[in-house]
């Protein structure tokens, strides 16, 4: 049996400026879930050649969401630029979710 060696662990975080009202916004829903949703069609967005596996590990009380996705090594590049492009949107006020910060290299790593 062949192990996938092109198969890496992504782990991201981001900040919720409003987690109480998105809690509030979605019921029936939990905030797991639908920020699951709403990273899962954001990094659909950005054309990775493969994303499996998106999880939010963790939500503080200040906003901070931790989540991990698997991926192929070829698209680091591309989840690291996903992060700055978020970053920068921001930042200039045209967003109020908040910023993807990558964690790369540090937290992209190959699975095996």
């Amino acid at each position: 049996m062949r192990k996938n060696r092109d198969r890496w662990r992504y782990e991201l975080s981001l900040r919720i400026g409003n987690v109480s009202t998105l809690s509030i916004q979605h019921p029936g829903h939990t905030l797991f879930n639908f920020l699951e949703k709403q990273i899962s069609r954001y990094i659909r967005g950005i054309s990775l050649s493969r994303m499996e596996e998106l999880k939010v590990l963790s939500i503080n009380e200040s906003g901070d969401v931790v989540f991990h996705f698997f991926g192929s090594g070829h698209d680091k590049n591309r989840v690291r630029e996903a992060g700055v492009k978020t970053d920068r949107t921001r930042s200039s006020g045209r967003h109020h979710a908040t910023a993807v910060r990558t964690c790369l290299p540090s937290r992209a790593c190959p699975t095996t």
